[in-house]
């Protein structure tokens, strides 16, 4: 059985994800290009294409006292970096108007898998390394962090971070969590359903 504690600081939700989009900008700001894969990208790139573009999404997440669910909203853009070579993502909104999180993934041909961080940058927060790979129908990331309990411990949670019923234009999100070394799992401890909003945004 899971122990109650506060809701896991947002950061570590997105890992899960901006540097530079918003999901709006001004009337003249300039289209930004998502880019596309270098042709000398490992193959395996493919496998997160699918997230690349503008997303608008429902957030469904559990709240401080591990119990009440609370819904919101959020913006999520993301984009081809390193000529093509790897993603970056920029999640906004969802566990609060100013929350901000951004996430870098590559693929790793020596480990052959993907690794990445995410930031977020009002509070300084960089993560453990994102791990993933590939799964049936979807995506799987998998990290752990450290959190404060109501009496002042500090606990380790492992986290897992699945992207599923992946289409052209919608997929899903859901993140499960462990406070006994993966022995147990409270499963979707958050769920984010996006759809498709436009290929391309506007700069900040």
């Amino acid at each position: 059985m899971f122990k109650t504690f506060p809701v896991l600081r947002c950061s570590f939700l997105v890992w899960l994800t901006a540097l530079t989009l918003a999901a709006a900008g001004p009337a003249n700001a300039s289209p930004v290009d998502l880019g596309g894969p270098h042709p000398d990208a490992a193959p395996e790139l493919e496998q997160f294409a699918f997230l690349i573009g503008h997303w608008r999404c429902e957030v469904d997440f559990i709240g401080a006292d591990w119990k009440t669910r609370h819904r919101s909203t959020a913006e999520w853009t993301a984009y081809y970096i390193q000529d093509g070579r790897a993603i970056m993502d920029d999640f906004r909104g969802g566990f609060g108007e100013t929350y901000l999180a951004t996430t870098i993934r590559v693929y790793d041909r020596r480990q052959r898998g993907w690794r990445g961080y995410w930031i977020e940058g009002q509070s300084g927060t960089w993560s453990r390394p994102l791990e993933g790979r590939a799964i049936p129908g979807g995506m799987l990331l998998e990290t752990s962090m450290a959190v404060r309990s109501p009496d002042g411990d500090v606990i380790e949670v492992d986290l897992q971070y699945e992207f599923h019923g992946i289409e052209k234009d919608r997929f899903g999100w859901r993140q499960h969590s462990s406070l006994d070394g993966g022995e147990t799992w409270r499963r979707e401890t958050t769920r984010i359903a996006c759809e498709r909003h436009a290929d391309k945004v506007s700069a900040p």
